[in-house]
């Protein structure tokens, strides 16, 4: 049987994260580990206290916030440490389906990364416009800088054999906030990874505050020149 693990990190996700646990444990047999970066709201403390409802339940705790992308090596590392053949990447926040989570593994049979895709058809983005506008055309403006034909560079919602994903954290990276997301997925690229994108219909998050701002927008837009120059190097 395959060793399957599912990584979330945290941060103030105290109203969305039993609700998600529930409904992952009831779609896949494997692991969960939540990764909480000291969460305020108590997320952690929560977490805690589900791992007797949930024995495949397991957390990370962080002293402090610190990246996305950091937290997600952190998870990585993790679950690789404990013989993860499969690993699937999604937020906490409700805006991930976890109904996703079975199609991704399917397709990861016929390759090394698949992204859960909001712009082939299928997927879709329906939150508020202008975020809606921002990601589409900063896609848009990243496939033209770094010459792939993938959709979605900016998903968070993905899921990795464990073999390249291991070959992908070895790598130097540039970026440890949103902006890893994109740079994992070139770097799995550039390491020959058979990718594959499937349709997310996104949502909006369930409960709390959206983590979006414009300098996450804007670390993309740099990073994406940065992988446009290393690329031609």
């Amino acid at each position: 049987m395959m060793n399957t693990w599912i990584i979330l990190p945290t941060y103030n996700e105290v109203g969305n994260i039993e609700g998600l646990l529930a409904s992952l444990f009831g779609l896949v047999d494997g692991h969960i580990l939540v990764v909480d970066d000291a969460s305020p709201d108590g997320t952690g403390k929560l977490v805690e206290q589900l791992r007797s409802r949930w024995p495949g339940l397991d957390i990370l705790h962080r002293p402090a916030k610190a990246g996305l992308g950091s937290a997600y090596r952190d998870g990585f590392r993790y679950a690789l440490d404990h013989g993860a053949d499969r690993v699937v990447q999604m937020d906490a926040d409700g805006s991930h389906d976890p109904q996703l989570v079975p199609v991704l593994l399917v397709e990861l049979d016929q390759a090394d990364l698949v992204l859960g895709s909001r712009y082939i058809a299928g997927g879709s983005f329906p939150i508020a416009w202008h975020r809606r506008w921002i990601s589409l055309l900063g896609n848009v403006y990243i496939r033209s800088l770094i010459g792939w034909r993938i959709k979605d560079w900016s998903t968070g919602f993905k899921a990795w054999r464990g073999p390249m994903l291991r070959r992908v954290i070895e790598q130097p990276n540039a970026a440890v906030g949103y902006a890893w997301l994109m740079e994992t997925t070139w770097l799995a690229k550039t390491l020959g990874a058979r990718i594959v994108e499937v349709p997310l219909v996104f949502k909006e998050r369930g409960s709390g505050v959206s983590k979006f701002t414009w300098r996450i927008a804007l670390e993309d837009l740099q990073l994406a020149w940065r992988l446009r120059f290393r690329r031609l190097a």
